[in-house]
Formats: structure tokens, C-alpha cells, sequence
């Protein structure tokens, strides 16, 4: 556009005159351009500030509170970047040189965009009102600027520039955590404690022991079910025996494909976190799950939780990955895994993951796979993957969904914080989220008071008593339902009565043995 209004007299300029110009259009970026959609997400009383580079890095991409210190789009651009900001004067005012130490390039200046069109005004004069999206875009001068601009991400997020640490990593994570504490610890947020070493708080066992008595260890949900097994064993109990309800049996003689794919993917994460034992005769065994995620694989190479769609969706095939991760040296497993990664890449770089809740599910998948999420194969000119999702992440802790900055919400934060924890224990080589280690030994019964017997006397040695034989699983009512575990300790009585036999089959042995001395 600028170049139309110059006309012919700039493409015939001098050398000088092109200088002259030149130096006209730096300024006239301050007094005369813009961009911007309504943001999808604003926060009240805040505009959005995106810078894009030559190349199409987004240098900046920050929600910026509006007040009586930030009412332009310059003031709100200097806020953005923490005065990362190059002006320089010239006869015509202040010239927009660079931000954030971008690279300054011959004939090149920063156009302004507000909502989406190319501004009238300048940033300087330019009075932002809530809910504005401006764009500073650095363009050749040589070639015509557009009228409109759309920026090349959608929800494009600001890239991290330095190398993350370990430590970041770990800061980032104790903050959400600690937020998270506020309000009491979830189910998931307990696997993210016992993971992170974080100490758990001391009722959470308790409460979801109390759960499943109080419901009789069944719940409508498979979910549930599932879900309450990871939490129990995250926790430090064993959820084979929760109050008398064996909760692993639930899972594996129930209905697993009641709730779609995502409750048999979590029917296997469960079984797996404990390395629990399943029965060759269980409803669904291992190699039933397996089978029957792989026959549901769709053709892109991802899932859809209802297996009747033939859509994928990145979140279920995140899910779907993570619990076929332990099994990706079986070649028969491995083929599935390398073709779902290749959808997950491509919807990456499609730009297609474009909320917290995504970005940590798949940087839990890839964690659990060993793939670094700041691969760069989940890397593109906005930044990696891991650094997308820590974008999300307020000051307070806590993380929201999606668009411009928005307060920290629960689900979001819960999401985040199973994200940094996978991605935390991937860094120290420790594995996958939901492998939580063997199950604790089952609680052993306090023992009767011991019966006093009449001193030993010689006699024949007894057989032992048969044990009582366990309740066969009722199949019937299996579906979601924790089994009472049977009861096998003998009775007090049943011992006395024992113990006055063999005292008299002793007592008649010997009273024979004397009569035959005689």
C-alpha cells in the first residue's frame, strides 16, 4: 500500500531521496499501521500485542492490561516486551527499529496492524480499547503492503528464547503445584505429587479408601474405577484390597468399553502402573486390550474416543500412546506407535494443538515414549511443544485453556501439572507418568489371641486343614463392581476343637503303648 502511494516517484528517486524515504516510512510505522482479530479469550479490560518477524517468528505475543500508563499500542508494545523496545529519533519523530533485539534489516520497517487491518494511525496515537489485537509485522518496503494481515499461528505464543533447564523445569512445576494445593488435591494432581517427591497430604489415602467403601467399591463409571485405582496406588495403598474391595479385578473382568476408547486405554494404565496380575481367564486380559486398541486404530494413524467416528483426535490418541508405551518393543505394537507419532507430528505442524490441555497430554505421550517434546520434530518457528505449554502458565502457578491470557483454572492446571511432571521424570531418565512401581504387600489381618494347649505329648503327626477356596467372581455383576475379598482366617472355636482331639488321640497312644510294656 505504501509503495501505491508513493507511485512512480520513489521507483525513480535518487539514492538520496530513497534514503529520505526510507527513513519516512520507519516513522511512519509509528503513526500509521496495526492488526488484529477480537481475541477469542480476552481478559477484561486488556488488548493483545503480537510481534512477527521477517521469517515469521513471533517475537511477542502477550494480553497486556489497559490503564492510564497503557492506553497506545506503543505503550502496550513496550509492557509487552518489558521495554524491549529499539526507537531512534529522526526529523520526523521517533523511529520503531527493533524488538526484542530482533535483527535490524535493510529496507525493512514494522508495519501496524489493529484487528486485522492496516492502521490509519500510528502506535504512538493509536488508543487501544479492550478486547484490540494489534500486530507489528517487519516487512520489505520493496513489496506492497497488504491492507489486512493474518498472523501465521492462531493462537500463536511467545517464544522461549533461552535453552529450558532442568531447574526451570522443576520451578515451573513447584509452582503448580503449589497452586494446585489450594483447593485441595485431585486424583490426577495425587500422581503428580508421588511422581514430583512431593509429600502427598496425609488424608488423601484415607478419603479415597472411604470413597470406595462408601460405594460399596462399585461406581457407574469404569473411569471411576480406574481412576480410583491409580490415585490409591499413587497414594500409597493397594488397590486389591481397599477395604476389603479388589478394585484391579473390577477393571479387568468390567465393562471396559462402556465410556469409549479412553477407558480401555485407562483400563491398561492401570493395570500396568502396578504391574498387577491378570488372569488368563479375565474378561479383558492384556492382549485383549491391546488387540482392541489396534483394531480401532483409524487410518490417519490416530483414535477418536468413539470408535464409530473415523475422525481422530489428538487428545485420545495422546491418551492411547501413553498406554501402549510399555509394549514399544513388541514389533507387533511398535508399527501402531510409529503411525499414530506420525499423526501426532503432523497435526503439530499443522499448527493444530492450540491449548494447554492438548500440548501437555502429547508432551505426556512423548515422554512416555522417551521423545523429548523440545525435539524438533515438535519444534516450529513459535517454539517447541514443552515451551508452548509452559506459555500457558500464569504468575500465580496455576495454567489456563486457550487464547489470550486468561485466571488459572482447575482442569487447565491439572493438565498442565501432569505435562511438567512427565516431561520432569523424561529428563531424569525415569520414565512414564503412570508408572507408579510395584503394588505395597497386602495388608496382612491381625492374629487371634493364641489358644493355650495341653503340654505337647507325642502323637501322629496331623494333615493340615484345606483352606478355604475363594469366592468365584461372580461375572454377572462384574461389570464396574469391586469383589469382596473372602474371609479365610479360622475361627477360636474351630481351634479348641482341633486342639481336644488331638489331645485325646495323644492321651489314647499312650495309654496302649503302657498296656503293651506291661
Amino acid at each position: 500500500m505504501l509503495k501505491n502511494l508513493l507511485g512512480r516517484e520513489v521507483e525513480m528517486a535518487s539514492n538520496r531521496n530513497i534514503k529520505f524515504l526510507m527513513a519516512f516510512m520507519l516513522v511512519f510505522a509509528l503513526f500509521a499501521g496495526g492488526f488484529g482479530q477480537k481475541a477469542e479469550a480476552a481478559v477484561d479490560n486488556a488488548a493483545s500485542v503480537m510481534a512477527v518477524y521477517a521469517d515469521g517468528t513471533v517475537l511477542v505475543n502477550e494480553a497486556v492490561s489497559l490503564g492510564e500508563e497503557t492506553k497506545t499500542a506503543m505503550e502496550a508494545l513496550i509492557k509487552a516486551t518489558e521495554g524491549q523496545v529499539d526507537l531512534s529519533d529522526t526529523e520526523w519523530g521517533k523511529s520503531l527499529d527493533a524488538i526484542k533485539g530482533s535483527e535490524i534489516l535493510n529496507e525493512h520497517f514494522w508495519a501496524f496492524y489493529v484487528n486485522g487491518k492496516f492502521s490509519s494511525k500510528g502506535s504512538e496515537t493509536f488508543e487501544l480499547h479492550p478486547g484490540d489485537k494489534v500486530t507489528f509485522h517487519y516487512v520489505d518496503w520493496n513489496v506492497t503492503t497488504p491492507d489486512e494481515y493474518e498472523p501465521p499461528v492462531e493462537h500463536a505464543k511467545p517464544v522461549v528464547q533461552k535453552p529450558l533447564t532442568k531447574d526451570q523445569v522443576k520451578e515451573a512445576l513447584d509452582k503448580a503445584i503449589t497452586y494446585s494445593k489450594k483447593d485441595g488435591v485431585s486424583d490426577w494432581e495425587t500422581v503428580v505429587m508421588k511422581q514430583a517427591g512431593t509429600d502427598i497430604p496425609a488424608d488423601k489415602l484415607e478419603n479415597l479408601k472411604k470413597i470406595v467403601k462408601d460405594n460399596n467399591g462399585s461406581f457407574k463409571k469404569i473411569t471411576d474405577t480406574e481412576r480410583y485405582s491409580i490415585a490409591i496406588l499413587a497414594a500409597g495403598g493397594n488397590p486389591t484390597n481397599v477395604e476389603g474391595y479388589n478394585l484391579i479385578e473390577s477393571i479387568y473382568n468390567g465393562n471396559v468399553t462402556s465410556q469409549g476408547l479412553n477407558a480401555v486405554a485407562y483400563a491398561l494404565l492401570a493395570l500396568d502402573a502396578g504391574g498387577f496380575e491378570v488372569p488368563a481367564d479375565a474378561l479383558w486380559t492384556r492382549e485383549k486390550l491391546l488387540g482392541y486398541l489396534k483394531e480401532n486404530q483409524k487410518s490417519d494413524g490416530g483414535w477418536n474416543w468413539n470408535v464409530k467416528k473415523e475422525i481422530s483426535d489428538m487428545d485420545t490418541t495422546g491418551m492411547v500412546l501413553t498406554s501402549l508405551a510399555p509394549y514399544i518393543n513388541d514389533k507387533t505394537i511398535s508399527s501402531v506407535i510409529e503411525k499414530a507419532l506420525n499423526y501426532l507430528k503432523g497435526e503439530f505442524n499443522a499448527g493444530k494443538i492450540n491449548n494447554s490441555s492438548t500440548a501437555a497430554q502429547v508432551v505426556i505421550t512423548l515422554s512416555a515414549l522417551g521423545i523429548d517434546a523440545r525435539s524438533k520434530e515438535f519444534t516450529n518457528e513459535n517454539g517447541s511443544l514443552i515451551e508452548y505449554l509452559l506459555s500457558y502458565q500464569n504468575a500465580d502457578g496455576g495454567f489456563y485453556y486457550q487464547g489470550a491470557a486468561s485466571d488459572s483454572d482447575p482442569f487447565s492446571t491439572e493438565q498442565g501439572l501432569l505435562g511438567l511432571a512427565a516431561y520432569q521424570l523424561f529428563l531424569n531418565g525415569k520414565g512414564s507418568l503412570y508408572q507408579l512401581g510395584s503394588s505395597p504387600a497386602p495388608e496382612t489381618p491381625k492374629p487371634e489371641e493364641p489358644v493355650k494347649q495341653p503340654a505337647p505329648v507325642e502323637q501322629p503327626s496331623q494333615p493340615a486343614p484345606d483352606k478355604q477356596p475363594a469366592a468365584p467372581a461372580d461375572n454377572a455383576e462384574a461389570e464396574n463392581k469391586g469383589h469382596r475379598l473372602p474371609d479365610t482366617a479360622t475361627d477360636s472355636y474351630t481351634l479348641i476343637v482341633l486342639g481336644l482331639i488331638a489331645a485325646a488321640g495323644g492321651g489314647t497312644i499312650y495309654a496302649i503303648r503302657r498296656k503293651q510294656q506291661a
